[in-house]
């Protein structure tokens, strides 16, 4: 007669050996840790927290928001609200009631999660999809067939400021909440009037993936052993939050321009806008290849060496309503039509 076997294909005789096997690997793993350095562990935890996460797609499993009570902050109900265009008021009434554990927090209501249609179909929430067609979710996703159309989608307002100019040329935008880094790059440069001649690079850090240096990647890294990773392939909303709202943005490495870019807020669109949009700034972008801030200073205080070339600027110059916003697209297309790229 056939011994039986488990669904594993593991025989019942073995199973115990096994237990013990793996029982004593888990302790040598646990020895192995309390030898090595907090810090290393930390940090492997993280790349392994962010390798992981970065594969789960919520709208192929959804078994968190089916059995488990989520605990939202009012942060989170924030950029909730916002992201299906009610105020975080009536989204609380309408959909959380408070946690018990924790006063402070809320929890839906009911459960499965309300934005899941059913048990088979995806959130929607976050838009219908499903099989090979599934998009990874996000927060604020990106827009698909299937989906919500654009406008009920949220933007992102930032607040760029040129550093090292007093008094302050700034900007402030708003752009689709969707957009990637290289879309974001190209609204700084429009809405602060530069002409993208030179290369730039964004430097952000997050709290689980560290530094992150994001521009237009060459062969070589950025002097820390971090490569440059691609604009076009990052998206905003994975690095900038609430509660790490800001990033530095570079441009032109020769003159330095460097600008501070402040996620402010997220917010619902507004019917019949176009986006992305200049809402407000001040005084006019410097001119190109002009030697950086110390020959900005100069120009303005009329004691540039070619003040001559420069006799229609006027610093003080700038109307948000006159910014034109460029495709992004089509910018990627020129560049890499002169640029193989990576």
């Amino acid at each position: 007669m056939p011994t039986s076997k488990r669904p594993n294909g593991v025989l019942p005789e073995d199973l115990a050996g096994k237990v013990a096997r793996m029982a004593d690997e888990d302790w040598q793993f646990r020895g192995f840790l309390k030898e090595c350095d907090d810090r290393m562990v930390d940090a492997a935890v993280r790349r392994l927290f962010w390798a992981v996460s970065k594969e789960v797609d919520c709208r192929q499993c959804r078994n968190c928001c089916i059995e488990l009570t989520v605990p939202l902050t009012a942060k989170d109900i924030g950029r909730l609200a916002a992201a299906i265009g009610m105020e975080p008021g009536a989204f609380k009434e309408k959909y959380l009631a408070p946690d018990k554990d924790e006063p402070a927090n809320f929890v839906m209501k009911k459960r499965p999660c309300p934005f899941l249609r059913t048990s088979a179909s995806a959130p929607s929430f976050f838009g219908s999809s499903s099989g090979s067609n599934a998009r990874k979710s996000h927060l604020y996703p990106r827009q698909s067939r299937d989906m919500a159309p654009r406008k009920q989608a949220p933007v992102f307002q930032f607040k760029i400021i040129l550093e090292g100019t007093s008094p302050p040329v700034w900007r402030r935008i708003q752009i689709p909440a969707d957009c990637t880094f290289w879309d974001l790059h190209v609204a700084i440069q429009d809405a602060m009037g530069w002409l993208d001649y030179h290369l730039h690079l964004f430097t952000v850090q997050h709290p689980v993936k560290g530094v992150g240096e994001i521009g237009i990647p060459s062969d070589e890294d950025d002097g820390f052993g971090r490569p440059v990773l691609p604009g076009w392939k990052e998206n905003v909303s994975g690095w900038l939050t609430p509660e790490h709202n800001s990033a530095d943005y570079e441009y032109d490495f020769g003159d330095g321009w460097r600008h501070q870019v402040i996620f402010e807020k997220a917010l619902p669109r507004e019917k019949g806008a176009k986006y992305p949009r200049c809402i407000d700034g001040k005084r006019a972008c410097p001119p190109e290849d002009c030697g950086g801030i110390p020959g900005y200073q100069q120009i303005c205080r009329g004691k540039s060496e070619f003040q001559d070339q420069f006799a229609d600027y006027d610093p003080d110059a700038f109307d948000p309503g006159k910014v034109r916003f460029d495709d992004p697209k089509k910018r990627f297309k020129t560049m890499m039509s002169h640029d193989e790229g990576p």
